[in-house]
C-alpha cells in the first residue's frame, strides 16, 4: 500500500521550510566571514580566521544554489498548483 501524497498545504509548508533553512544557511556564514574577517586583523592567529573565512564562503555558496533551487521549486508549485495554493488563510 502506497503513501498518500502529501495535501498542497503539506507540501507549500515543505517548500518554504526548505527556502528558510536556505536563507538561513546564506546569512549565517555571511555574518562568520564578517567575524573572521575582522579576527583576522586583531587576532593571535590571522591563518586560522583565514581559513574559517573560506569555510564561510563555501558554506553560504553552497547554500545560495540551495536557496536558488528551493525559489524554482515553489515557483513549479505555483504555476502548477497557482499563486494561492496550499495557502493558510
Amino acid at each position: 500500500m502506497s503513501e498518500p501524497e502529501p495535501s498542497l498545504i503539506q507540501q507549500r509548508i515543505a517548500l518554504q521550510r526548505s527556502r528558510g533553512w536556505a536563507v538561513y544557511g546564506t546569512v549565517g556564514p555571511l555574518v562568520g566571514l564578517g567575524f573572521a574577517v575582522a579576527l583576522v586583523f586583531v587576532g593571535n592567529l590571522p591563518w586560522l580566521f583565514a581559513v574559517a573565512g573560506l569555510v564561510f564562503i563555501a558554506s553560504a555558496v553552497v547554500s545560495a544554489f540551495r536557496l536558488r533551487d528551493a525559489r524554482r521549486d515553489i515557483r513549479e508549485f505555483e504555476e502548477r498548483y497557482g499563486a494561492d495554493a496550499g495557502e493558510r488563510n
